[in-house]
């Protein structure tokens, strides 16, 4: 099986390219320079698609038009792992800070998200509490809406659509 995706993928003739640290080969056809293809080096039922490193996988979808070097490579795995640092930077802080938020009563408990949403979630909630706190003890009750009250034809109005036959 091998052999036969090898002789599609690569053809009579392919101009070579690069190889990547994953043992793939990476070529263009010398006819139409737009066609670029892969020869993986292990059978197609071992293949995984992740074998393949990011900028190699970039090139042969066209996204870059030169096939990358090994110091554009480099520079990219250090970018990568550095990037990946500060994720883990972000994540610590943000835990710090949510841990924090719920000891000085912003939040209710850790697996609240932090934001506006909460927040005016945990507002809404204190207004509750003050609003029946304060009409219970309260002699005098606000009076109810009036009764008169009713939608106006933009709110009340809804169109009805008939589907019947769609042929």
């Amino acid at each position: 099986m091998k052999r036969i995706g090898q002789f599609f993928a690569r053809g009579p003739k392919n101009k070579f390219v690069g190889k990547d640290s994953f043992g793939n080969k990476f070529f263009v056809s010398p006819v139409d320079p737009n066609k670029r293809f892969v020869e993986h080096p292990k059978d197609v039922f071992e293949y995984n698609p992740n074998d393949i490193h990011i900028l190699w996988n970039q090139w042969l979808r066209r996204s870059l038009k030169e096939a990358p070097t090994k110091e554009e490579i480099e520079l990219f795995d250090k970018q990568q792992v550095i990037f990946k640092q500060n994720i883990k930077e972000f994540e610590l802080k943000d835990k710090k800070l949510r841990l924090k938020e719920q000891r000085d009563g912003f939040l209710h408990n850790a697996d609240t998200s932090s934001g506006p949403a909460s927040l005016a979630q945990q507002f809404l909630l204190q207004q509750d509490s003050s609003t029946t706190e304060t009409s219970s003890s309260s002699a005098a009750a606000a009076p109810p809406p009036p009764s008169n009250t009713s939608m106006s034809d933009a709110e009340s109005h809804v169109e009805e659509f008939d589907f019947g036959n769609v042929n």
